[in-house]
């Protein structure tokens, strides 16, 4: 099951709502994933432990939110669950620009409407997750997964450099607007969808069997610990970029945009490479590969910071767009392989049970480089976050995954 033709015509409509909703959501996404730390760094003069407390603030939301989202996937309708969250997110995001403007931002406001932001943002990528197998066809998913992501990818080149303009020549606040504006897009598109057919349960569906069935299937559970490690060191880089490149490089914000914005090359080229190298050498062998490369490209984060001026700012670009190659292709591949490992009717508590445990290890990450920043620097954030990463990469390399060209599909 490694080769994946292109979806069907029947299903093209949805496959262009999907990808316009993904590419707008992305969109809003990154302007809100470097505003948010922009307004904190730049506009509130925030200590590093309140921007990565922050940060954090963005990454709870799985830990809250992700199991019942799940659940609402499963047994409501996808379409309006999708819209609703755009506009609750898109209304968290243009507050932030509201209370600025009105005087009254602060870094406890900004952390609130981050975590609201953040829980709509969940919920929405949770359910649009479930939504994409059950409106495609079963050989279909990898080409479709690759085709959200590429359009997804564009919109990472685009915002960060946009945000970046407006950071330095209007004001951060602009860039939570921006997005928010985005949203209005992604839940358009989402109201476009058709209602997928319905799952008929013998039992009413419960949180508890998708965690049960993640944490007993023993692929599912390599790839979840995996992406959890690896995110956790993720964020602390993460968390702690606009500090790097702004107060330890000495860049400014349209530097620390165009730097996010170039590298989203690396996600464009990494979703489009990913179903030539799915039918090359097989959806595990893809998952191995991937993690190997973005465990040694991660390494390049805190060899940045020990350069001179000019060669810094050129290695942390290499290290961000090569890791980002490196996510999307483990990305892409590795939800195809969870959405065809997957019963149908337990998509919606399989996606939310790893987004819970992944994505639920973003906030102890950007506080974990706030923390590291703030006693022992800058570097110490990003070497901690580099070594968890590279950590990550023996939980799929030494496992069944290596060298699997076929996924044992299971009904």
């Amino acid at each position: 099951m490694t080769a994946q033709p292109p979806p069907q015509p029947q299903a093209r409509g949805p496959l262009r709502a999907l990808v316009t909703a993904r590419v707008a959501e992305r969109f809003a996404d990154e302007l809100a994933v470097l505003g948010i730390p922009l307004v904190a760094t730049v506009t509130l003069a925030a200590s590093p432990l309140w921007i990565g407390t922050i940060k954090a603030g963005l990454f709870l939301a799985p830990l809250l939110i992700s199991l019942p989202a799940g659940l609402w996937a499963d047994r409501f309708s996808p379409r309006r669950i999708m819209a609703t969250a755009a506009l609750v997110r898109g209304l968290a995001l243009a507050a932030i620009a509201g209370v600025w403007a009105l005087g009254w931002l602060t870094e406890r406001w900004l952390l609130a409407l981050a975590v609201a932001a953040g829980l709509a943002a969940t919920t929405y990528v949770v359910v649009a997750q479930a939504a994409v197998p059950a409106m495609m066809p079963q050989g279909a998913l990898g080409a479709a997964n690759a085709r959200i992501e590429t359009g997804a990818h564009v919109s990472s080149t685009v915002a960060p450099t946009l945000g970046g303009v407006l950071g330095r020549f209007a004001a951060a606040p602009l860039l939570p607007l921006a997005a928010a504006a985005s949203t209005v897009v992604t839940g358009f598109a989402a109201l476009k969808l058709p209602e997928p057919r319905r799952h008929v349960h013998a039992a009413p569906p419960r949180i508890r069997d998708g965690l049960a069935y993640v944490v007993s299937h023993p692929l599912q559970r390599r790839i979840l610990a995996r992406s959890a490690v690896a995110n956790l060191g993720m964020m602390a880089i993460v968390a702690m970029m606009p500090v790097a490149v702004i107060r330890t490089m000495g860049f400014d914000a349209l530097a620390l945009g165009v730097l996010l914005g170039v590298s989203g090359v690396g996600g464009i080229a990494g979703a489009a490479a990913s179903p030539a190298l799915t039918r090359r050498f097989g959806e595990g062998g893809v998952v191995v590969a991937a993690s190997v490369v973005g465990g040694a490209a991660a390494l390049l984060y805190p060899v940045s910071l020990a350069l001179p001026r000019g060669w810094n700012i050129g290695v942390l670009l290499l290290a961000e767009t090569v890791s980002l190659a490196a996510v999307t292709v483990y990305s892409v591949t590795g939800r195809t392989l969870r959405q065809q490992l997957c019963p149908p009717d337990m998509q919606g508590r399989m996606n939310a049970s790893m987004s819970f445990a992944v994505q639920g290890t973003g906030p102890v990450g950007a506080v974990l480089g706030g923390a590291l920043a703030s006693a022992a620097g800058t570097p110490a954030a990003f070497w901690a976050g580099a070594l968890l990463i590279l950590a990550s990469v023996p939980l799929v390399l030494l496992s069944p995954l290596r060298g699997m060209r076929e996924v044992p599909v299971e009904r």
